[in-house]
């Protein structure tokens, strides 16, 4: 927990459960203490500040902020391809793809909106999704987890 956690209640944190109409796809949702516009940023601009590889955070990552921009990774002094952005509105939504797991792909969209409490609420939809039940409860409490993250760096800037 940071800062940012020690004013937020349980009604706060909104993970939601996999949605009937989209049984191949993951979940989570989130309201931060940030504006929608700094959430934005801090997904978009630093995504491997709060992206973790592990339990390190991703700070090799760099993100093409338009569609068909790609999402670089630095190692070892390489660059490999790691995403590719598929869709930007600036301050609102963005959908990229990631590879996981080998050659797995999977698309994140990441939707910004106002919330009641002057935050951003943020929604974000892993797809597709083949595991079991019990696989996507622990993969939306880590989307939670990381937009909790994300909340921390969106503060910072």
């Amino acid at each position: 927990m940071d800062a940012a956690d020690d004013d937020r209640t349980p009604a706060d944190d909104h993970a939601t459960s996999p949605s009937p109409t989209t049984p191949d796809a993951a979940h989570a949702r989130l309201e931060l203490h940030v504006s929608r516009s700094r959430a934005f940023d801090a997904y978009a601009r630093d995504l491997g500040s709060w992206w973790l590889r592990g339990r390190e955070p991703r700070s090799d990552l760099h993100v093409e902020q338009h569609a068909g921009g790609t999402i670089v990774e630095h190692v070892g002094g390489e660059e490999r391809p790691w995403g590719e952005v598929h869709e930007v509105e600036p301050g609102h939504r963005i959908r990229h793809s990631y590879r996981h797991g080998g050659d797995r792909t999977a698309i994140v969209t990441a939707e910004f909106l106002d919330g009641e409490q002057g935050g951003a609420v943020v929604e974000l939809h892993h797809e597709p999704w083949d595991g079991s039940d019990e696989e996507r409860a622990a993969l939306q409490a880590a989307w939670t987890e990381a937009l909790r993250r994300l909340e921390t760096v969106a503060s910072a800037v």
